[in-house]
């Protein structure tokens, strides 16, 4: 059986190709670079806020890219890792079928349910360590339910538990849930206290060997062992002291909580995670789940007892499991794509639940007929990748760097949301990299302005802008765009030399895709007299918009970004943009939705006049 998904798996990877997204060129290859190489310790927020996650997880696909394999045999490779969490799963839903040959077409069925997941089908064979976590933990969760769990089974699984959380902390929900599985099994003295203790001892310990260094790390240069997340309790002056809460999926109120099952059915982006992967699943388990407690009531009310098979103890610890792993999931990040494998034991629930609701045949037909329409409702419509891109037998990631940035080092500032850190591998090694306007710019002053001062003047003279560009443009620049760039980089005391410019080209299928510009930097030839005011004033505006809808528009930024004529926040929790354009007026927008929100003018903001900001984000996030 697991040899069948395997192959499936593979066959479905290649066929929808790799995904070259967003955090591929922003993190993914950057983290395991900059550990491996040193830069953790000499670059600063190259990958913007993302740069101090725990780079283990990466390492493995980092490797392989550098590998000189095709890119085909990495997406290979990354998808038998990922593709033998069906191992664990196979002994789950014998844990509650068991092995008998009568029951062989319920684990089929079972298994193909759990595999049949949109989040875990878009995200399998890439460089996510989402579908690694998925991994780890329904191999512990096999271990939790395996009827009679021998303690080297249990204690190889609790590592691997630890390792998950180390490399991914939202997996944390998982480990409690499966926490909660051993202590109920402990109560009914199916298991000796001394191994549920093992169990949490070396998957703690796991944590630590995985996580410490990197957090001691961490705690040593920001004063923040999870530096920049939870700095509202370590209060490091090199980030914002608000929470950072991501926003975009978690409920608002009772009402979400009780209608999640349905936005995992929605055919919408950001119902449930980033991606177009509508989920049939939880709809249908909740209807089952609610048909089942009539049905017991009902016979309870007769007096009848349950009709109950074997297997049972199992299906009751699963549903804890999955009960404790909802309520964290949701009350933490609400993301479907921080619950595969919430989302596969939902699959071997709503198999089981069917089974035993209805009459076999009916059951049987029930379960094909919600297979075939989740199959082909995700196969054939929606995305399979957030950056498709089609496998090749050229590299991984083909980027193409001039050769003078391949033998001089270099400080590359980068300008943008999107940091490109990526390319940081393909530069000279003992270059240097800082997020210098992004997701968390320098800001005029303070322990971070201080870090990048000393930076620049180390650098001095081999100091280089790093910025996305036009495919078809040449490196020099109209008037009005130098402009433009010289109020962007204004704040940072330097400005973009476009005498002095390489091109970076990323290439897919022997196509340019996406165009750098690394342009040297000198020194801003004059002074500003009107920029700290205007700065000042937009400061002001934004303070006044925070304090009024603090849920949405946090953590605030360290500074506002200046553009030609504009001046701009962007919310990390919510990825909410206001915007001061440069006809005075305050603009709320969102890079999921075309409308914008007016708030009101700059005087109608500071006098209190403005529209609710509040009815602005959900306006947005929630558009017509």
């Amino acid at each position: 059986m697991a040899l069948v998904f395997i192959a499936l798996t593979w066959i479905w990877v290649m066929a929808v190709g790799s995904d070259q997204s967003w955090d591929v060129f922003n993190h993914h290859v950057y983290l395991p670079f900059s550990l491996l190489s040193g830069r953790f310790a000499t670059d600063l927020l190259a990958a913007g806020p993302q740069s101090y996650q725990n780079p283990i997880g990466y390492v493995p696909f980092y490797l392989l890219t550098q590998a000189g394999l095709p890119a085909w045999a990495v997406g290979t490779v990354l998808t038998i890792v990922h593709a033998l969490s069906v191992l664990p799963l196979v002994s789950i839903v014998q844990s509650i079928w068991g092995t008998d040959s009568q029951t062989r077409l319920w684990r089929w069925l079972a298994v193909a349910m759990a595999w049949a997941s949109p989040v875990y089908l878009l995200t399998v064979g890439t460089s996510s360590v989402d579908p690694l976590g998925h991994l780890l933990v329904l191999l512990a969760l096999a271990a939790a339910l395996a009827p009679k769990p021998r303690t080297s089974h249990l204690l190889a699984s609790a590592a691997g538990l630890g390792l998950s959380v180390a490399i991914k902390p939202t997996t944390a929900l998982f480990a409690l849930a499966i926490g909660a599985v051993l202590v109920m099994r402990w109560l009914a003295r199916e298991m000796a206290w001394r191994q549920v203790l093992g169990f949490v001892s070396v998957a703690f310990l796991a944590l630590l060997v995985f996580w410490g260094p990197w957090a001691y790390w961490l705690w040593m240069r920001f004063h923040n062992p999870l530096f920049p997340l939870y700095n509202e309790v370590f209060q490091s002056p090199f980030a914002w002291t608000q929470a950072v809460v991501d926003r975009r999926f978690l409920p608002e109120d009772w009402r979400q909580w009780v209608l999640r099952p349905l936005l995992f059915a929605q055919t919408r982006r950001f119902a449930t995670t980033e991606a177009f992967a509508p989920d049939l699943r939880p709809l249908a388990l909740s209807v089952v789940v609610v048909a089942g407690a009539v049905w017991a009531f009902a016979r309870a009310l007769r007096r009848q007892p349950l009709r109950l098979e074997s297997g049972t103890h199992a299906t009751r610890y699963l549903v804890v499991f999955a009960a404790v792993a909802f309520v964290l999931w949701m009350k933490l990040s609400g993301n479907a794509r921080y619950a595969l494998p919430l989302l596969a034991v939902a699959g071997v629930l709503l198999v089981r639940g069917l089974q035993t609701l209805l009459p076999q045949r009916w059951a049987r037909s029930a379960v094909l007929l919600l297979l075939g329409l989740q199959l082909l409702n995700y196969g054939l419509q929606y995305e399979h990748r957030f950056s498709p891109t089609p496998w090749t037998s050229g590299p991984y990631l083909d980027i193409r760097v001039p050769e003078r940035l391949r033998e001089q080092p270099a400080l590359h500032l980068s300008l943008g949301l999107q940091t490109n850190a990526a390319v940081a591998a393909f530069l000279h090694p003992d270059g240097a990299m800082i997020n210098a306007v992004g997701q968390m710019s320098i800001p005029p002053s303070g322990p971070l302005r201080d870090a990048f001062d000393a930076k620049v003047k180390a650098w001095q003279g081999r100091v280089r802008f790093l910025f996305l560009a036009d495919n078809d443009q040449p490196p020099a620049r109209p008037a009005l765009l130098a402009r433009r760039s010289d109020r962007i980089t204004y704040g940072l005391g330097l400005r973009v030399d476009w005498s002095d410019c390489e091109r970076i080209a990323i290439f897919q299928q022997s196509l340019i895709w996406r165009t750098l510009l690394s342009c040297n930097a000198v020194a801003q030839p004059h002074d500003d007299p009107t920029y700290a005011a205007a700065r000042l004033r937009a400061d002001r505006v934004f303070a006044v918009v925070e304090a009024r809808c603090p849920q949405a528009y946090a953590p605030a930024p360290l500074v506002s970004d200046a553009g030609l004529n504009e001046w701009q926040r962007r919310y990390a929790n919510t990825d909410i943009r206001v915007t001061i354009d440069a006809a005075d007026n305050v603009v709320v927008s969102h890079h999921r939705s075309m409308e914008t929100v007016r708030l009101g003018s700059v005087d109608d903001v500071i006098s209190g006049r403005m529209h609710d900001p509040c009815a602005a984000w959900k306006l947005l996030l929630n558009p017509s």
